[in-house]
C-alpha cells in the first residue's frame, strides 16, 4: 500500500513539472530524486520511532526530527539536481525558489509518516499491555481457582479417612467397600482435573460417588432425592461445584439431628441458566447457627465469582428448618 502511494505521488509530482512547461527528462529526474530521498528519509524517521517512543512530555522531538530530516532531504536534493540537471541553469534556479514550498511538503509527509508510526506503536503497546494485564488476571484466577479445589481435596479426604479408621475395628467390610468407593471417586477427580467444566450428567455421577461414600458413614440416616430436568443433563457446570454444597447439607443436615435426613438435589432451567438446588432439614434448636457460613459455601461463591464475574449466582435461605442453597450456572456459548 505505500509502494502504490509512493509512485502515485512521484507520478503526480513529474506531471505538475512537466505542465509547467520543462521536459519530460527534467520531470522525471526530479520526481525520481525528490520522491525517493523522501520515500528514504520518511523510513528514516519511521524506524527511529519504532524503537524509540517519545512521551506526551518530549512529542517536540518529534517536530525536531522532521525538521532535520527536511533540511537534509532538501539540502541532498539540491546538490544531486544540480549534478543531475547541470545543462539547465533556468530550472536550477527555479528548484532554488521552490525550496520553502519543498521544505513544507517533506516536512509534512515525513511529519504524517511519524505521527502514524507513532500512533500505531502506541495503540500496539496499549493493547500488549492490556492482553499481559488480562494473560496475568487468568494467570491470578487460575492459580486462585486451583488453590480452592486444592483445598477441597484434603478436606473431604481427611473426613472420610477418619470414618474408614473408625469403620476398620467394628465393620472392616463396609470399611473396604468406602475404601475403594473413596478411590474411585478421587480417580474421577484426577481425570476430570483438566477440564474446568464438565456436564452436569459428570457432575451428578461425581456427586452420587461421594454420596455412596458418606452412606456408608451414615447408615440409613442419610437419605437422597434427585429432581432433574433431563434438558439440564448436558448443560456445563464447573467441576466439583456441587460436593462443598452437598458436604455442608449433610454436615447441619445429619450432625445436628439424630433421625433420619433427606438431602434433595433439584435442577431446573431459569433465565437460560442451569438452577441447582439443594435442600436439607436443620435442627432450630441446635447450637450451631451457621448455617450459611463456612469455607465451602465461601469456596463455591468464590469459585462462581472469578469463572463468571458475578457475586450473584450462589444464594442461601432458611425457612421452616429447611436450609435452602441455590446456585445459578450461566451458559458460556
Amino acid at each position: 500500500m505505500m509502494w502504490i502511494g509512493i509512485i502515485i505521488w512521484a507520478i503526480v509530482h513529474a506531471g505538475i513539472i512537466f505542465y509547467s512547461g520543462y521536459s519530460w527528462q527534467i520531470a522525471i529526474y526530479d520526481s525520481i530524486l525528490s520522491t525517493s530521498l523522501l520515500a528514504l528519509f520518511s523510513q528514516v524517521g519511521r524506524n527511529i520511532f519504532r524503537f524509540h517512543q517519545p512521551t506526551t512530555k518530549t512529542l517536540w522531538k518529534i517536530g525536531l526530527l522532521c525538521f532535520s530530516l527536511s533540511a537534509i532531504w532538501i539540502a541532498l536534493l539540491r546538490v544531486s539536481i544540480k549534478y543531475l540537471l547541470k545543462f539547465d541553469n533556468n530550472y536550477i534556479i527555479n528548484f532554488d525558489q521552490t525550496i520553502p514550498i519543498r521544505f513544507i511538503i517533506s516536512f509534512l509527509v515525513i511529519g504524517c509518516t511519524i505521527l502514524v508510526v507513532w500512533i500505531w506503536e502506541l495503540l500496539k503497546f496499549e493493547k500488549e499491555q492490556q492482553n499481559r494485564k488480562a494473560l496475568a488476571e487468568t494467570l491470578s484466577k487460575e492459580a486462585e481457582l486451583e488453590s480452592i479445589t486444592q483445598q477441597l481435596q484434603p478436606h473431604f479426604l481427611f473426613n472420610s479417612l477418619n470414618s474408614i479408621n473408625a469403620l476398620i475395628s467394628s465393620k472392616p467390610a463396609e470399611a473396604q467397600k468406602m475404601v475403594m468407593q473413596l478411590s474411585d471417586f478421587l480417580r474421577g477427580t484426577l481425570k476430570k482435573k483438566e477440564k474446568p467444566l464438565v456436564s452436569f450428567d459428570e457432575e451428578l455421577k461425581q456427586i452420587n460417588l461421594y454420596l455412596e461414600i458418606e452412606m456408608v458413614r451414615f447408615g440409613h440416616r442419610l437419605k437422597t432425592e434427585f429432581v432433574t430436568d433431563f434438558k439440564t443433563l448436558t448443560y456445563k457446570v464447573p467441576h466439583l461445584i456441587l460436593q462443598p454444597l452437598v458436604e455442608n447439607a449433610i454436615k447441619y443436615g445429619l450432625y445436628e439431628t439424630i433421625g433420619d435426613v433427606k438431602i434433595e438435589i433439584i435442577s431446573s432451567i431459569e433465565n437460560e441458566m442451569l438452577k441447582v438446588e439443594i435442600k436439607n432439614p436443620i435442627d432450630s434448636a441446635g447450637k450451631n447457627r451457621n448455617f450459611g457460613e463456612g469455607f465451602g459455601l465461601s469456596s463455591v461463591q468464590r469459585r462462581l465469582n472469578l469463572m463468571y464475574s458475578r457475586n450473584d449466582l450462589l444464594k442461601t435461605s432458611e425457612k421452616n428448618n429447611i436450609f435452602s442453597a441455590v446456585i445459578y450456572i450461566p451458559q458460556i456459548k
